[in-house]
C-alpha cells in the first residue's frame, strides 16, 4: 500500500510538471486560451499538488534518481517540486535536492513561478498571501505575445507612481533594437498620431517583421490600419498582420473564416486569404467610424471598465496586455494576470468594484 502513494505521488508531480508547463508555454492557451481554460487546468493542479504533497521524500528521492537537467522543460520540474512543498514538506531529501539545483540557471524563475501561481511571497505551507502583488507578481513577468504564440519579449515600463512615468520606461529618443523595449515603448510612449519614424527605424536596425508587426498591434493607432492590411497581402506575414489587425480593432479576422481554435501551423492557406478579404471587407465599411487621435485595444479606447472585462473574460494574449494597460491608467494596479485564477478573482473582487469608466 505505501509503494503504491509512493508512485502514485511521483506520478502526481509529473502530472503537475506538465499542467504547468502547458499553461505557460502552450501556443494555443496563450492565444485561444479563455480563463476557464486555466481554470480547468488550475484546479487540476491543485489536485496533483495535494496528491504529490503526501509523500515528498518519495517524489525527491525520485528526482535525485532520474532528473535530466539539462532538458529544456527541467524548469518545469523545479516549479511542480515548490509547488509540491506547499502542499507537503521540505524533509531531508528535499534539502538534499535542493542543493543539487541551486546553481541551475533557472532555480531562481522556477520559485518565482511557483509564488506568483500561489499568490505568495514564499512557498512554504505556512507563508501568508500577500496584498503586495508586485512582491511575488512584479510587472515585468507580464509578456508581449506574437499572433503565432510565441513570446517575444517582457514588460519594462515597471509601475508609476501618482501618474509619473516608471524610472526604467522606455524614452522616445533611445534607440531600440528588440522587442521588449519596442512593444513597452509603444505601449506606454506611442500616442496616436506620433511619427511612425522610431518603427522604420527599428526595421533598418535588423528588428524582424514578426516583431515589428507585434509593436504596431500594440500602439493602438488606427494610422497603421491600412499599412497593417498591406502587409497581411504577403503568405509569409498574413497571420501576424491580422492578429495585429485584431488588437487594434477587435476583428478578428481568423474567426470570421471559422478557424480561430486551430493552431497557426494547421491553418490551410485558403483559410488565410479568405480571412484577408474578409479584413479589407470590414475594414472599408469601419474605417471612417475610428479616431485618429483615440489609441483604441480590440476596438474599444483604454477604458478602466474595457481592460477590466478583457481580464474577466478575454484571451491570455489580451488579458496580460490588459493588465500593463491598467499599469498606466489614472489609477494604476498591478493584475496577477499569470497567477492561479481563485488568486485572481480575489485580486479583482476587492480591487475592481463597479464603477463608471473614465
Amino acid at each position: 500500500m505505501a509503494r503504491d502513494v509512493a508512485e502514485i505521488t511521483c506520478r502526481h508531480h509529473a502530472e503537475l510538471a506538465t499542467a504547468w508547463w502547458r499553461r505557460e508555454n502552450s501556443p494555443f492557451l496563450l492565444l485561444r486560451g479563455q480563463p476557464s481554460a486555466f481554470h480547468e487546468l488550475d484546479s487540476k493542479m491543485l489536485a496533483y499538488m495535494d496528491g504529490a504533497g503526501l509523500n515528498t521524500e518519495r517524489v525527491f528521492a525520485r528526482l535525485l534518481a532520474t532528473q535530466i537537467p539539462t532538458a529544456h522543460d527541467f524548469v518545469a520540474d523545479m516549479v511542480a517540486a515548490f509547488l509540491m512543498v506547499s502542499a507537503g514538506e521540505v524533509g531531508p531529501t528535499g534539502n538534499k535536492w535542493q542543493q543539487t539545483v541551486a546553481s541551475h540557471p533557472e532555480n531562481r524563475s522556477a520559485f518565482e513561478a511557483a509564488r506568483r501561481w500561489l499568490g505568495r511571497k514564499g512557498v512554504m505551507p505556512g507563508d501568508q498571501d500577500s496584498e503586495d502583488v508586485v512582491a511575488w507578481h512584479p510587472p515585468q513577468q507580464l509578456r508581449f505575445i506574437d499572433g503565432r504564440g510565441v513570446v517575444r519579449g517582457h514588460y519594462l515600463g515597471g509601475e508609476p507612481a501618482a501618474g509619473k512615468p516608471a524610472a526604467n520606461a522606455v524614452a522616445p529618443h533611445v534607440p531600440r533594437r528588440n522587442a521588449s523595449e519596442l512593444c513597452t515603448h509603444a505601449l506606454r510612449g506611442h500616442r496616436p498620431g506620433d511619427s511612425p519614424q522610431w518603427i522604420e527605424d527599428a526595421g533598418q536596425q535588423g528588428v524582424g517583421e514578426a516583431v515589428i508587426l507585434l509593436v504596431v498591434g500594440t500602439t493602438g493607432d488606427v494610422q497603421f490600419l491600412d499599412w497593417i492590411l498591406g502587409h497581411a497581402a504577403q503568405p509569409q506575414s498574413t497571420l501576424l498582420a491580422l492578429d495585429a489587425y485584431r488588437r487594434i480593432t477587435g476583428f478578428d479576422a481568423l474567426q470570421s473564416v471559422g478557424v480561430d481554435r486551430q493552431l497557426p501551423s494547421t491553418l490551410p492557406p485558403e483559410a488565410l486569404v479568405a480571412a484577408r478579404s474578409n479584413a479589407l471587407a470590414w475594414h472599408g465599411q469601419q474605417v471612417r467610424y475610428w479616431h485618429k487621435d483615440t489609441a483604441y485595444f480590440l476596438g474599444q479606447p483604454l477604458t478602466r471598465t474595457h481592460l477590466q472585462q478583457v481580464l474577466q473574460t478575454g484571451y491570455q494574449v489580451d488579458r496580460e496586455l490588459a493588465a500593463m494597460h491598467l499599469l498606466q491608467h489614472a489609477q494604476p494596479c498591478a493584475i496577477p494576470v499569470r497567477s492561479n485564477l481563485w488568486v485572481q478573482h480575489r485580486f479583482m473582487a476587492k480591487h475592481f468594484l463597479p464603477e463608471e469608466s473614465t
